[in-house]
């Protein structure tokens, strides 16, 4: 293992590199990416579907504890997989193995910058504010309050439960879009 060198970032030392970088090494050198590319997407997407069947049930398994929990609530269930891939010396992409619970551990500015991206990226499509949040926290309450009162008896409901779309936050370094989510009032 040779640890990336500080300044250059991941681009041209170490063993740890961007999928980009490696991808316009590769075209450089006059190879296929656009094939390499498809034939890695078509071997993860066969991964997939191999552990589909384990995914659903576990999917299944969190999403109807939580609509029992809150019934009218989208379910945001995923599970983030990691996929270790070899390049032989064809080109050949193979799977070494797949985490389901990759390490977010950063040992390098590479990596803290990869990692972040991809917490950000995660969690952006999840659609997530605390506006949702305060939503699903206000209908527990209310179905708390059934549960005490009875259903019968009125009670106060939140009054700030419309969800306000996420602040713009493309301009944004990767480490600081993520500290926004954190801090999104």
């Amino acid at each position: 293992f040779i640890q990336n060198d500080q300044e250059d970032n991941g681009q041209n030392t170490g063993s740890k590199r961007r999928l980009t970088t490696i991808m316009k090494m590769l075209h450089a050198q006059g190879h296929d990416v656009p094939r390499l590319q498809r034939q890695i997407n078509d071997m993860l997407v066969k991964t997939i579907l191999t552990i589909g069947p384990h995914l659903a049930h576990t999917y299944h398994t969190a999403s109807s504890r939580a609509q029992n929990s809150c019934p009218n609530s989208p379910s945001r269930c995923f599970e983030l997989l990691g996929f270790d891939v070899m390049l032989d010396s064809d080109l050949k992409p193979w799977v070494l193995e797949v985490n389901h619970s990759p390490s977010f551990k950063c040992d390098s500015p590479l990596d803290t910058e990869i990692k972040t991206s991809l917490l950000y990226d995660t969690i952006h499509s999840l659609s997530l504010s605390p506006h949702i949040r305060h939503k699903f926290l206000a209908k527990q309450r209310k179905q708390q309050r059934k549960r005490l009162y009875g259903p019968g008896k009125p009670f106060a409901t939140a009054q700030h439960m419309q969800a306000r779309p996420m602040r713009q936050t493309s301009h944004m370094r990767p480490d600081q879009r993520w500290m926004s989510l954190m801090n999104t009032p």
